[in-house]
């Protein structure tokens, strides 16, 4: 007689207990999910927000350095200088020349000066009698009756220092200052000569020796500022 297995209690007699199911969820009303919603994208936005504030206060507290940019080198506009005081050649460029081969020397002289609208001449003269040698005189013809206003002369064996004491010898109180200076490389003295009797007298004087001979360049007692610029230009021409 074979073994029989008993069955289970539950095959025949019993039917298996169903499984319950879960509950069913009730439908969240849509107001809900717009809240939801609303609530995640301001949280989002803000965080955003701070990232971005963040990043920029890290950007402004960093330093750039650029790299230059090359512009074209624009040309230098030279504006002149009206109260620049000219030297040299410039400051006697539309000067009129005066030449004496006799005596190897050359000047320049203005064609005008000052307020005057007269140009200036020259007038040669021979020095005879105690002092010997060449006069020029230059000026406006107007001022031939008094010498003109600048002058060269050039002495035959004269003693520069009785040149230079008949200069205001008329005045008892004569002021005298002198100066060594340079007229294109040749060494020269410039005297000064004045008066407290009449202010504005002030003479001038330029002394050369060369060759035996003085050159003596002089302002005609007129303080005239270009006068320096007259006795600059003199050149030996032997």
């Amino acid at each position: 007689m074979e073994n029989q297995i008993p069955s289970s209690p539950l095959s025949n007699s019993q039917s298996p207990v169903p499984e319950s199911s879960p509950p069913s969820r009730k439908p969240i009303p849509n107001f809900a999910v717009w809240i939801a919603a609303a609530t995640a994208t301001l949280v989002i936005g803000i965080g955003v927000g701070l990232a971005l504030g963040k990043y920029s206060q890290l950007a402004s507290s960093q330093i750039y350095v650029s790299a230059p940019t090359l512009l074209p080198a624009e040309t230098p506009v030279v504006t002149p200088d009206l109260n620049r005081e000219l030297t040299g050649s410039a400051a006697t460029a539309n000067w009129k020349t005066y030449t004496n081969t006799k005596m190897g020397f050359q000047i320049k002289y203005p064609k005008t000066i000052g307020i005057s609208a007269e140009e200036w001449v020259y007038e040669e003269f021979e020095l005879k009698g105690a002092l010997t040698g060449y006069q020029v005189g230059f000026g406006t013809t107007a001022s031939k009756s008094g010498g003109y206003i600048w002058g060269v002369s050039v002495y035959d064996n004269q003693n520069t220092e009785n040149l230079i004491q008949q200069m205001g010898s008329q005045f008892s109180d004569r002021v005298e200052s002198r100066k060594q200076v340079s007229v294109n490389g040749i060494p020269a003295l410039l005297v000064t000569v004045t008066t407290n009797q009449i202010p504005s007298w002030i003479f001038k004087a330029v002394y050369i020796q060369r060759g035996g001979k003085v050159f003596y360049v002089s302002n005609g007692a007129t303080d005239i500022q270009e006068f320096e610029k007259f006795y600059n230009s003199l050149k030996f021409t032997n």
